[in-house]
């Protein structure tokens, strides 16, 4: 399914190739015209653009699968020295619970990146190879990616921070504290390497702490069946800590610790917990099964015993990958776009009548429209959110549309000349209440308001005659 801002990542990268730099302010907006941009996500954009120009919007599904297999394989290999089968379910349990996170969005490198950290991480505090030069290299990468890149650097510093107090404590030398800093500190320093400078630091620090009214922002709810997958993660990692209590010592529990926190706070951290959380069960369930081993080391595991287990597991993978391939297959590889959630038939109907101005919208419809009307229309607002627009826009159009029969004078300081809405009966009677507006289209999802200014007089004399052109409204299910 398309994601509101898909329609903008596309819009800014194709921009950005064609103008050769970014943008230092908005030129995509009515209330943001002018105002500072910081395009934090711009190397994504111009990923997304390229694949999307190159190979369609099947391009970017392939590119997100190939992510996930990457991030599938790094957990695996991590936990190579454990029971393959174990491995697999975890790991497994852990993609599905990481899933409803994962869509053609910015969010993928930061998943991506962060995998590279808790494998690195892994791999120097085990004694095995050290490899936290690719710490500094991947941020570098990262902060151009998405601001994702925060949860790597707290992390590692919860890690580094953790691992070297255990290592006083305890007075064995486990590993090289000198190594570990000078790439902890490297890493630390490596986001001011981005087009923004200090000043992407200072932007986060004044945004990431204001509530957000998005939905993937809100808590995790804990009282219904929503993500199982994930909150049987964490039932594991409790039980988990039950049983062997000196884990918490370890720095990857703490690591642990910290995203379920994350997670239970926004919704849109649990793919971070999920790949925290697997190769740390996996550890724990391959050192139940040494145990096991050794206090019974007359019990072996049968050959059909191992089959059974294997079958059930390749079960559970076939019918998942069917279901995978069943959709692909379905949707001809292509993105679904909901007509029942995008104002699909009415911006085709702007569209064919070449309407122009400023157009009033809610928030998830804004990157849609922008990228089939401008530069003919800007848009009132769209998912760049506090990276351009200001405050004071972001919350009167929450507002106005979340409670319109409450709030909605709010937008009456906003000039636009078109307004486009959700068909609900507060807007079916805006007309009536309102004379300034004219409705000149209305479907199940959306309708259409013109405002009655010298702007759109001929617009307005072209509907009342037959000089208006009716679109073919045919359904279209697929991007863009």
């Amino acid at each position: 399914m398309a994601d509101p801002d898909l329609w903008g990542h596309l819009r800014f990268g194709q921009a950005l190739v064609e103008n050769g730099s970014l943008h230092a302010t908005d030129p995509f907006s009515l209330t943001a015209f002018g105002h500072i941009w910081i395009n934090h996500e711009w190397l994504t954009e111009l990923v997304f653009w390229v694949a999307y120009a190159n190979f369609g919007d099947a391009g970017l599904l392939l590119g997100k699968l190939l992510i996930g297999l990457c991030i599938v394989f790094m957990l695996i290999k991590t936990c190579r020295d454990q029971p393959i089968i174990a491995a697999a379910l975890v790991v497994s349990l852990a993609a599905f619970a990481a899933a409803p996170g994962f869509n053609v969005r910015p969010q993928v490198f930061s998943f991506f990146f962060y995998t590279v950290f808790i494998v690195v991480l892994r791999e120097f505090f085990s004694g095995g190879k050290n490899l936290l030069f690719l710490l500094p290299i991947s941020t570098v990468i990262w902060v151009q990616l998405h601001g994702g890149f925060l949860m790597g650097v707290v992390v590692l510093g919860l890690a580094a921070g953790w691992a070297t107090l255990m290592q006083w404590v305890s007075g064995k030398k486990e590993f090289s504290l000198k190594s570990l800093w000078f790439w902890t500190l490297l890493t630390f320093a490596a986001p001011l390497v981005n087009p923004y400078g200090y000043k992407l630091l200072l932007f986060f620090s004044q945004t990431l702490s204001v509530p957000r009214a998005i939905s993937e922002w809100e808590p995790l709810p804990l009282m219904d069946f929503s993500h199982w997958q994930a909150k049987l993660l964490m039932v594991m990692f409790f039980a988990a800590v039950c049983l062997k209590p000196e884990k918490i010592r370890k720095w990857e529990a703490v690591v642990v610790f910290f995203t379920i926190y994350a997670s239970l706070k926004h919704v849109r951290h649990l793919p971070f917990f999920a790949i925290t959380v697997a190769p740390w069960l996996v550890d724990r369930i391959g050192e139940a099964v040494a145990g096991f081993k050794k206090k019974h080391p007359e019990t072996v595991m049968t050959l059909p015993t191992i089959g059974v287990i294997a079958a059930a597991f390749f079960a559970a993978g076939a019918v998942q990958c069917y279901k995978t391939v069943d959709l692909y297959k379905t949707t001809n590889l292509r993105i679904v776009v909901d007509q029942d959630f995008y104002p699909v038939h009415a911006v085709r109907y702007m569209k064919a009548n070449n309407l122009t101005g400023g157009l009033i919208l809610p928030f998830d419809w804004g990157e849609f429209a922008m990228w089939h009307l401008y530069p003919n229309m800007l848009v009132s607002i769209d998912g760049r959110f506090r990276t351009c627009y200001p405050e004071q826009v972001i919350q009167d159009h929450m507002l106005a549309f979340a409670l319109p029969w409450q709030e909605w004078g709010r937008l009456a300081k906003y000039k636009g000349d078109v307004l486009l809405t959700p068909n609900t009966k507060f807007f079916q009677k805006l007309a009536a209440l309102n004379k300034g507006w004219k409705i000149i289209h209305a479907d199940s999802t959306a309708i259409l308001f013109l405002r009655d200014n010298e702007h759109n007089q001929p617009v307005l004399a072209r509907f009342r005659g037959p000089g208006f052109v009716k679109p073919d409204l045919t359904d279209i299910q697929f991007f863009p």
